[in-house]
Order: structure tokens, then sequence, then C-alpha cells
């Protein structure tokens, strides 16, 4: 949702005026009306109805039908009732490729209602959910106006899939419809070279467009930081995530040095898997832990911000490997340490060497993990129990402003007017 409200809000300065096109009600996991400041005055917004099974779902709950639903991968560990289990399996096999199709003939209806004006000179659509990709291959097909598909993640090998209740048949289905895609769309966006390598043996063209950080969103004056040596999660943290090395380093660094447990804060913003956080409650790290819910987007700048050491873990799911997570940008703009754990030919590893960070260390390397922290730490009380700001111009490449300028370049390229 932020990669394209920061393209609508930029696009207007590349000569390009967004029509947007979104559900009245959907339902998401939370909501942030903050971001609203974000839509440009140029932008025109359309708004829909929708048919949704998490609608259906809330209601079967006593909930509100627009009420937050859950994050796919939070809980998926926990033990579940023989309901969630059936509405699972009808999640992952009776709405493909996924529980928002059901949009599909809204959009479908609403953007050829809106096309008829005359005016448009490209269609994008943006996925997950991938299911919005069939409106504009149906849209496109019938209007001939060219298409570009954004995927910001994988779609049939996102890795999360592994662990859905998939048919063989259903998984046969999602992949036509994927390669459909593909091939028909007059360009595919790809936020990490991973999935773009993946995906070029089936797509006519493919462009790496990165996400980024918005300048406008940075603390206009630094925060006071936390007092504690805090290493910082800021986002969802879900089971595939779990680095058995991070929990053993950070026990032993507890247990070897006094001044590091009394020092030593490990917080969480954002929703945390209650098996993550009971493992780490089990391993001694409860006290020195703060587990906080997800907090607007401008709130979650300035806790990345107040942090001492910010942290990025990638899923350790081999099919994670394309995933570059949006909120490795705004952790390089804010200048802070970052230990990244995660496999080191992947995405995120690119990103970071190319904005001059070290690269990610292995989920299982504890020695490793042990020692890099362990000099962060003492680099923090060297500097007077102050974060060390890495004073770099390496990551303005990826201001949401230059990544519009590089869209606007690839729209020009795939319009035909």
């Amino acid at each position: 949702m932020q990669r394209w409200l920061k393209f609508a809000k930029y696009l207007p300065q590349y000569g390009y005026r967004p029509i947007i096109i979104t559900p009245r009600h959907g339902t998401a996991p939370y909501y942030d009306t903050g971001l609203l400041q974000d839509v440009p005055p140029e932008a025109e917004v359309i708004f829909t109805n929708t048919l949704e099974p998490f609608a259906l779902y809330n209601k079967l709950q006593g909930k509100k039908k627009d009420a937050p639903v859950p994050v796919g991968m939070i809980g998926l560990t926990e033990k579940k009732s023989l309901f969630h289990r059936f509405a699972a399996y009808l999640r992952a096999n009776l709405f493909v490729p996924d529980g928002r199709v059901g949009w599909v003939p809204y959009a479908q209806k609403a953007a050829l209602k809106r096309i008829a004006f005359g005016d448009i000179d490209i269609i994008i659509t943006t996925g997950p959910p991938h299911s919005t990709h069939l409106a504009g291959l149906a849209i496109a097909k019938k209007t001939g106006i060219p298409w570009i598909a954004d995927l910001r993640d994988p779609w049939t090998t996102i890795y999360y899939n592994e662990t859905l209740p998939r048919t063989k048949k259903t998984q046969a289905k999602d992949l036509a419809l994927e390669r459909k895609v593909l091939a028909s769309a007059s360009a595919i966006l790809v936020t990490s070279p991973g999935l773009a390598e993946e995906l070029a043996p089936y797509a006519k063209k493919i462009n790496l467009l990165y996400n980024g950080y918005d300048a406008d969103d940075l603390p206009t004056t630094r925060p006071l930081p936390y007092p504690s040596f805090t290493l910082a999660h800021v986002g969802n943290y879900f089971p595939s995530m779990e680095a058995p090395g991070l929990v053993d380093a950070l026990v032993q660094l507890c247990k070897e040095i006094p001044s590091f447990a009394a020092d030593f804060k490990l917080r969480f913003t954002g929703l945390l898997d209650p098996a993550v956080e009971a493992h780490l409650r089990q391993a001694g790290l409860g006290a020195n832990m703060v587990v906080q819910s997800p907090v607007p987007h401008a709130l979650a700048v300035e806790e990345m911000s107040k942090a001492s050491v910010l942290l990025i873990v990638l899923s350790a799911l081999t099919k994670a490997k394309g995933n570059v997570p949006g909120k490795i940008f705004e952790y390089l703009a804010t200048g802070l340490p970052i230990l990244a754990i995660g496999d080191s030919d992947s995405g995120a590893a690119a990103v970071l060497e190319q904005a001059g960070r070290p690269s990610l260390l292995p989920h299982a390397d504890g020695v490793r993990i042990y020692e890099m922290l362990k000099y962060m730490y003492e680099t923090w009380v060297a500097n007077n129990k102050q974060p060390k700001i890495i004073n770099s111009i390496d990551y303005q490449v990826f201001s949401r402003k230059s990544l519009a300028a590089q869209l606007a370049k690839i729209v020009d390229e795939n319009c035909t007017t």
C-alpha cells in the first residue's frame, strides 16, 4: 500500500496524474488514517464495493465486516480450532489466487467506466493480492491499453504458500494464472533482483523497481534515543523469521557481560507471533523485551529513529530469498547501525551492499552474531551510550521521489500515446 501511495504522491511531479481504484470497505490487518495526508490533490480516487471471505469470517465471529483481519503468517504455528482449519482450507483452495479475488469484477467495471472518458494512458495493477492482476488482464484485453503488473512479492513461490493447505489442483491453477499474467502484461515490475531473475523467462519485459523511503516521513529533528542499548525490530515478526543464532548470542552476551544485561532491550513494534514471543521468553530474554502493538507509520519511523541498532531478519524459508523487506530502506535512511540476518545472496543483501552496509549473517551463526552485537554494544558505550550515526548518502538512490522518477520513465516506455 505504501509503495503506491508514495508513487501517487510523487508521480504528478513527472507529468502523470494517478487515478486510483480501491475497495470502499476492504479488510486489512490494521488501519492508518494518518497516511491519507499523502494522497495528492491531483489524484482521483474511485471507491468500489467488494466481496471478500474475510468479511464473512468476521461476521461469523461477531465482528464488523471491515474489522482488522490477522496477517497471514501470524499465529500460524498455534493450534487451531476445527472452524479455523476449515476456514483456512477454503481460503487456500476456493479463492484462487487469493481471498481478494471477489474484488476483480468490481474493479474491472469501475475501470472500464472510467476509461470510457478517453484520457487513460496506461493501466497498472499491484499485488499482492495478486488477484488484482486478473482485473488488469481483462481490462487490457478489452481496451488495448498498455498494462503494467507490479509484483511487490512473489506470487506462486511466496514463502508462506509452503504452509497453506493447498491441493495440487489449486497449485496448478494458481501457476497457470501467474504465467498468463506474466506473458500478457506489457511489462512486469518487481521489487528484488531475485524475483526479476525468477520471472524473466515468462515475461515480455522485467523492470526492477525497489521499494524505498520518503524523506518527508523522517523526523525533522532526530528524537532522543532510548537510554538503553535498544535492538529494535519494527514490523511483523513471523515464525519463519526465528533466528537461533540471534537468541544464542543474546543469551550469551547477557550471561558473560553484566553491563550488557543491564543495558540491553529487545524491542518489537508490530505484530509479534505468539510462538516466537514464547520462545524468546523461554530462553530467558523476557526481562529484556518490550513488545508494542502496531503503530501508525509516523510513529513507526520515530521508533526506528530512537533505537541503538535496527534488526532485520529475513524468512528462513528458501523461497524468501527474492524478498527485500520494505522497512530496510527506512532503516538505511535513519543512519543507524543495522543487524541483518538472512541469506547473503538475497536481494536484501544486494541493497545493503549498494548502501555500503555490512551484509547479512546466517540465522544459525551464533558466533558471528555474538561478535557483531558485542562490537555494536561496545561502540554504543564508547559513544557515551548514544547510537553511532552512519553519515552516508548511498541510501538516497532509494528515496520515493527518485523511484517515482524511475517509474515515470518506465511508464513513458510502455505508453502508446
